[in-house]
C-alpha cells in the first residue's frame, strides 16, 4: 500500500514539473532559460485533446440530440394538430342554432358554439323602460304572431311592421332607429307560464338571439303569408317545444339594447306534460323491455296490451324511475354553461321497465306523465319481445346497424334526416337498431339532443335502439372527477391517440342519462347482450382497452362466458375501426394502437365481425383478418360511419385488406342471420334528397359463412 501511494506522489510531481514547462512555453519562456522542455508524453496530448475538444464536442453532440428529440416531439405535435384541425375542418359538424339562423353575407347558419350575439347579450345591460323611441319618432312598431296557443310539432310565423302614421311610407330599412334597423336584435325568451315579464326577460331565459338582418337570411315567408311592402316576416317551421317551457315571447331591441317591442306570448301548450322522446332497450331477459322517455313534469307510467287484443290493456299502469341532469353535473364548457346555445334543461328523463311479457310477441303501448289527477298521455306504439335462445321459429331475422349520425336541424348535414326516415321504413321487418358512437353531435348545444332524440323516435319507439359511445359523446380533458360516469378525471389520451375535447365537456353524461343499455359494469359504454344466437360485445374506443385495464378485463371474461352452442355468432361494436384503410396517419396509428391491445383475443375467441364508425365513409375488409393478413383467423372489420354527418373524401391508402369502399354516400349497415352458420351483410343506400329514388338500394352485399364444431 505505502509503495502504491509513493509511486503515486513521484508521478503527480513529475506530471506537475512538466506541466510548469508547458505553461512556460506557451507564454513564450525566456530565451536564456537552461531548462529543457521534454516531448508532450502521447497519453497527455490525448488527454488535453479530449479535454479541449473531444469533451465539448461530445456535450454539444447530446445538446443537438435532445434539441432535436424536442424539436422532433414539436413537429410531431404540430402535425397531429394540424391533422386533428383537418380533420375537423373536413368534419365541421355545423352545429346550427336553436331556430337555425343564417348570415345575411352568405346563407351559412351561424354556428350555436360560436355566435357573438349570444356573448353580447349576457354582457348588456337591458333597458325594458316604455319604448320611448318609437314615441319620439312619431312611428309605431306592430307585431303580431300566428297563433298564441302552440302545439308541438307546429309553424309558428311572427311578423312586424313599422308606418309612419303621417306619411304612410315605410321607415323600416331607415336610419330612424338607434342604429340601422337591420341589426336591431330579436330575442327569444322562453320560461314558466307565471313568470312575469321582468321575471322572463333574463339571460338564463334566452334560447335565441338574431339580428334583423339575420332572421331576414333565415327565413321566407312569401309562401305562407301575404306581406304589405312595410312587413317583416319570420316563418318558423316546426317551432321547438322541447326545451320543456310553458311560454315564449319575442322582444325587439335596438344596438343599444334598448326595448323597442314585444310579441304578444306564446302559449307552449303540452310542451311540459306529453311524453317525448320514446325509445327501447332489451335487458338480458327475453320477458322485459325498457320504455325511456322525457316529460317537462310528472310521474312516469306505461300501459300495455298484447296486439292479439288490444282491447284489454294491463290492469294498472306501469310505475318507473326519474332521473335529469344539470349543467353543473358536466365536466367542461361550453356543456356546463348556461345560456343560449348551451345547456338547457333536458326534462325529467323517465324509466319504466315492463316485466312478465311474452317472448317474441307484439305489444301496443302508450307512455305517460301522472301529474296530479290527470295523465298526459304519447301516441300508441308497438314493439316486440326478444325471443327465447332457442326458438329457431325467428330465423332469419334482421337488424340495421350505423354510427355518425347527428342532428336533423335545418343547419346540419341533411343527410342524418334523409337517413333516419330511410331506416324507418323498415320497422316492420327489422328488431332493433344499433348506434355505435358519435350520435346527436351536440357538443354541449343541448337543444341538439332534443333534436335528435325526435328525429329517431319514429325508429327507437318501435324497436330497440342501443348505442354505443364515441368521441362526441365521451372525450374531454379536464374536470372529471366526480362528473365522468366511468371514473376518469380527465378522460383518456394515450400517448398514440388524437384524443381532444370533442364532446364539448358533455363527458358521457347526457347518453348515460337519456340511456340505459343492457345491465353492465361499464354502463352505456361498455356492455354485452344477447338476442336468439347473436351475442354482441360493445366496446368504447375512446377508454383504456390495454391488458390489465377494467374494460379490458371486462371483454376477457365476456367472451370466457360465451356459449357458442347457444350464441355461436359474436360481433363486436367500437366507435373507432381496428383497421382504417383512409390515408389518415394520425388515425391509423389509433387503430394499430387499439389492435396491438385486443386483436390477439378477438382472433383466439373467433370473433366473427367487428362494426365500428368514426370515419365518414363505407369500408370492408377481407374475412379472417389478423395482423394486417386475410384468412388468417380474425373477424371481417366493417366500418359504417355513414348515417347522417359530414362524408369523407379521403382516398384509401394501399393495403392487402381493403375490399370495398364507398365514399360520399348515406347509408346503413343491414345484417341478416339465417342460422348458426350463415348471416348476409349488405350496405343500403340512404338517401341524398327528400326524394331521391336510389334510396334504400343495396350498394354492397357479403355472406359470412363460419364452420361449426
Amino acid at each position: 500500500m505505502m509503495s502504491d501511494c509513493c509511486d503515486y506522489n513521484i508521478f503527480a510531481l513529475h506530471t506537475k514539473k512538466k506541466r510548469h514547462l508547458y505553461e512556460k512555453l506557451d507564454q513564450g519562456g525566456d530565451d536564456d532559460d537552461d531548462d529543457e522542455v521534454p516531448a508532450t508524453p502521447k497519453s497527455l496530448t490525448w488527454h488535453r485533446s479530449w479535454r479541449v475538444v473531444g469533451l465539448p464536442v461530445l456535450v454539444t453532440l447530446v445538446v443537438v440530440v435532445l434539441l432535436l428529440g424536442m424539436i422532433g416531439r414539436w413537429i410531431q405535435q404540430v402535425w397531429r394538430e394540424n391533422v386533428y384541425l383537418a380533420a375537423h375542418s373536413v368534419h365541421h359538424e355545423q352545429i346550427p342554432t336553436f331556430l337555425s339562423i343564417r348570415r345575411p353575407h352568405d346563407g351559412t347558419f351561424v354556428y350555436a358554439l360560436d355566435n357573438p350575439l349570444y356573448e353580447q347579450l349576457q354582457q348588456a345591460t337591458l333597458s325594458h323602460r316604455d319604448t320611448k323611441l318609437q314615441k319620439s319618432s312619431s312611428s309605431t312598431i306592430t307585431v303580431r304572431v300566428s297563433s298564441t296557443q302552440l302545439h308541438p310539432g307546429q309553424d309558428l310565423t311572427l311578423q312586424w311592421s313599422s308606418v309612419c302614421p303621417k306619411k304612410g311610407i315605410s321607415l323600416w330599412k331607415t336610419d330612424w332607429l338607434t342604429g340601422q334597423p337591420d341589426e336591431n336584435i330579436w330575442v327569444l325568451y322562453c320560461g314558466k307560464g307565471n313568470y312575469s315579464q321582468e321575471e322572463l326577460w333574463q339571460y338564463a331565459n334566452a334560447y335565441e338571439v338574431a339580428t334583423v338582418s339575420q332572421v331576414q337570411a333565415s327565413s321566407s315567408c312569401e309562401e305562407t303569408v301575404a306581406l304589405d311592402d312595410d312587413d317583416n316576416c319570420w316563418h318558423i317551421s316546426n317551432f321547438p317545444t322541447s326545451h320543456r317551457q310553458e311560454t315564449c315571447q319575442f322582444v325587439l331591441y335596438n344596438t343599444e339594447w334598448e326595448m323597442l317591442v314585444a310579441s304578444p306570448r306564446i302559449n307552449t301548450l303540452e310542451a311540459v306534460t306529453s311524453p317525448t322522446n320514446l325509445h327501447l332497450a332489451l335487458t338480458h331477459d327475453p320477458t322485459q323491455m325498457t320504455i325511456q322517455f322525457a316529460s317537462g313534469k310528472g310521474t312516469p307510467i306505461v300501459a300495455y296490451a298484447d296486439v292479439s287484443d288490444a282491447s284489454k290493456w294491463i290492469d294498472g299502469h306501469v310505475p318507473g324511475t326519474t332521473t335529469t341532469y344539470e349543467a353543473a353535473d358536466m365536466c367542461m364548457a361550453p356543456a356546463n354553461e348556461t345560456g343560449p346555445g348551451k345547456f338547457q334543461s333536458p326534462g325529467l328523463l323517465h324509466t319504466v321497465l315492463l316485466t312478465n311479457l311474452q317472448p317474441n310477441t307484439q305489444y301496443v303501448y302508450k307512455a305517460g306523465a301522472q301529474h296530479g289527477q290527470g295523465v298526459t298521455w304519447s301516441e300508441t306504439a308497438t314493439f316486440t319481445t326478444a325471443p327465447w335462445q332457442n326458438d329457431t321459429s325467428i330465423y332469419p331475422f334482421t337488424y340495421l346497424v350505423y354510427a355518425d349520425q347527428g342532428c336533423p336541424l335545418n343547419g346540419w348535414f341533411q343527410g342524418a334526416a334523409w337517413t333516419a326516415a330511410v331506416v324507418a321504413k323498415e320497422i316492420p321487418s327489422i328488431r332493433m337498431v344499433h348506434h355505435f358512437g358519435d350520435l346527436s353531435y351536440a357538443q354541449g348545444a343541448a337543444h341538439q339532443w332534443d333534436a335528435w332524440m325526435t328525429m329517431i323516435e319514429p325508429i327507437a319507439k318501435h324497436v330497440p335502439y342501443h348505442i354505443g359511445i364515441g368521441n362526441h359523446e365521451y372525450d374531454y380533458t379536464a374536470n372529471g372527477d366526480g362528473k365522468d360516469p366511468t371514473g376518469n378525471d380527465m378522460g383518456y389520451h394515450p400517448v398514440w391517440g388524437n384524443f381532444h375535447d370533442d364532446s364539448g365537456g358533455e363527458c358521457g353524461v347526457p347518453a348515460s342519462k337519456r340511456f340505459q343499455m343492457p345491465a353492465s359494469d361499464g354502463g352505456v359504454f361498455w356492455y354485452a347482450h344477447n338476442f336468439a344466437n347473436l351475442h354482441t360485445i360493445v366496446l368504447s374506443s375512446e377508454h383504456d382497452l390495454s391488458p390489465g385495464s377494467v374494460q379490458y378485463e371486462w371483454l376477457a371474461h365476456d367472451l370466457t362466458k360465451v356459449d357458442r352452442q347457444v350464441t355461436p355468432w359474436v360481433v363486436v361494436e367500437i366507435h373507432r375501426p381496428l383497421y382504417e384503410g383512409e390515408a389518415l396517419w394520425d388515425q391509423n396509428d389509433v387503430g394499430i394502437a387499439l389492435r396491438m391491445e385486443v386483436e390477439h383475443m378477438l382472433r383466439d375467441y373467433q370473433v366473427d365481425l367487428v362494426l365500428a364508425g368514426h370515419y365518414h365513409a363505407y369500408h370492408r375488409t377481407c374475412d379472417g383478418l389478423y395482423r394486417n393478413q386475410c384468412y388468417k383467423g380474425g373477424p371481417m372489420h366493417i366500418t359504417i360511419g355513414t348515417a347522417g354527418a359530414h362524408l369523407d373524401e379521403a382516398d384509401l391508402f394501399d393495403n392487402t385488406w381493403s375490399e370495398i369502399y364507398i365514399k360520399q354516400t348515406y347509408g346503413y349497415g343491414r345484417i341478416t342471420i339465417y342460422n348458426a352458420t350463415d348471416l348476409d351483410f349488405e350496405f343500403i343506400r340512404g338517401a341524398a334528397a327528400d326524394d331521391d329514388p336510389d334510396a334504400g338500394k343495396v350498394l354492397d352485399s357479403v355472406r359470412i359463412h363460419r364452420e361449426r364444431s
